[in-house]
């Protein structure tokens, strides 16, 4: 159904239904039984889950760069900007373009924050990257709290 929907590229709209697509990998990762009916033998459940969420982080990552860097080409596989100035910065800067891009930003932080959880939790990491899960998630959390005004700056 969600490819039926043909918004505007870069519209608030577009980016919500980007948004929904990656969180439905997300919830397809966290999914006993969409993950049983699709495994294999070569791609078993906690694998099959990794993927899905590491290309739901990695679409995420794009949306953001997309809406804080629109004019210079995506950058591999990196971890948005967890400064709470320059969000805030940015953050303020797609308010006055449109309010409802402020509220899309916090929210792909918030997918970030719940993708690190289900990593920490479905994914099967070692116990060195469960801390850093832990923080990045808790990190993720914050900014998308910050940005959409439910904490002060």
């Amino acid at each position: 159904m969600l490819n039926d929907l043909q918004p505007d590229a870069t519209s608030v709209e577009w980016y919500r239904k980007e948004q929904s697509l990656c969180w439905i990998k997300h919830l397809q990762a966290i999914d006993p039984e969409y993950l049983a009916q699709h495994q294999t033998i070569e791609k078993p459940a906690q694998t099959l889950a990794r993927e899905l969420l590491d290309t739901s982080e990695k679409r995420t990552i794009e949306l953001i760069h997309s809406l804080t860097n629109p004019t210079t080409p995506t950058p591999t596989l990196t971890t948005p900007g967890t400064n709470k100035t320059k969000c805030m910065r940015i953050a303020r800067q797609l308010e006055a373009k449109d309010p409802k891009l402020r509220a899309q930003f916090g929210g792909l932080y918030s997918v970030l924050g719940h993708l690190q959880k289900a990593k920490r939790d479905n994914a099967g990491p070692s116990p060195a990257d469960i801390s850093h899960l832990i923080q990045m998630g808790t990190t993720y959390y914050n900014l998308a709290n910050l940005i959409r005004g439910r904490i002060p700056e």
